[in-house]
């Protein structure tokens, strides 16, 4: 049986949690426990099945290992204050399933908290989303797309989106970017693209019914209108990748959305300065990173010379 939790109780829990601790450990322990809280499972089934979804993605055992232990001292907190019952953690079937998938990693190497990187073509792009119909599931699976390739927001970020987060500035519209991996609330430009998507999604949403605060919501019968966690969000462009036959296909994760918004940037001329600030990096060195997926900004450097 499902678990629910207040969002009150979720709240104080963790900032008495992170209270406790260095700022630099807080940091890592929240982004860790806000990527489990995306997948939103509390009971023992689905903290198996949220692991189980880290080893299928490639994380390395070190890292499983991490986020076992930061959400265990969190669910040991909810625990002590009533908010759940007892601590998944602590059964042995959940010990079990946990040496399975760190050993599972163990054998394959792993990889670290980033899966290999790679990035759409505007073609391979343009396959997904024309498998995006006018449906109410291919109009939120067009937003999926255009969040990620365009905006350039993770997918954790597209999970917790809200129709409230669509800001008009006298620059233009914007997105607010709440609980993003720097731990402050951000803007990035929204493209008149994507918002003609996101409206034309809005607008369906409120023809078939569906209500709710967040952009990207469940269509299904079962929880219609529910938020989609970022792991769904992840098995959704998966399946579209694999539908349209991309390159890379069984590779690409929504995480790729985030570095075919840097390439597609750069191959229209923005600066990488620019690209950096869009996607938010503290450090352009990432951004670079990024770009390396086809080593583009070195191979236009040598194109641009005379000799």
């Amino acid at each position: 049986m499902e678990i629910t939790i207040k969002r009150s109780e979720i709240e104080s829990a963790l900032s008495m949690f992170l209270d406790s601790m260095k700022a630099n450990t807080g940091r890592a322990y929240k982004k860790d426990i806000g990527d489990f809280l995306t997948f939103g499972a509390f009971d023992l089934t689905g903290t198996i099945a949220y692991f189980d979804s880290l080893a299928r993605e490639g994380y390395s055992a070190a890292t499983i290992e991490r986020k076992r232990a930061a959400l265990s001292k969190f669910f040991s907190i909810l625990a002590e204050n009533g908010a759940i019952a007892s601590n998944p953690f602590r059964t042995e079937t959940f010990k079990l399933s946990m040496r399975k998938n760190t050993q599972t990693a163990a054998k394959t190497g792993g990889r670290g908290n980033k899966p290999g990187a790679h990035h759409l073509s505007e073609n391979d792009l343009s396959k997904m989303l024309a498998l995006c119909d006018g449906t109410l599931t291919g109009l939120r699976n067009r937003a999926i797309l255009l969040l990620g390739a365009r905006e350039g927001l993770r997918r954790s970020e597209i999970s917790e989106l809200r129709w409230s987060d669509i800001e008009e500035t006298p620059e233009g519209r914007a997105l607010i970017i709440r609980g993003s991996k720097s731990g402050i609330t951000e803007r990035v430009k929204l493209f008149e693209g994507v918002y003609q998507a996101l409206a034309e999604l809005r607008a369906t949403y409120r023809a078939q019914g569906i209500v709710s605060e967040y952009v990207i919501v469940s269509v299904s019968s079962n929880g219609r209108g529910s938020k989609v966690s970022g792991v769904s969000i992840n098995e959704i462009v998966k399946a579209l990748a694999a539908k349209a036959n991309v390159l890379n296909a069984k590779e690409i994760t929504a995480h790729d959305l985030r570095h075919t918004a840097a390439v597609s940037m750069h191959t229209a001329g923005v600066p990488v300065s620019s690209i950096s600030r869009m996607l938010r990096h503290k450090d352009i060195k990432v951004t670079m990173i990024y770009l390396e997926t086809l080593g583009l900004h070195e191979d236009k450097a040598l194109n641009g010379l005379a000799w």
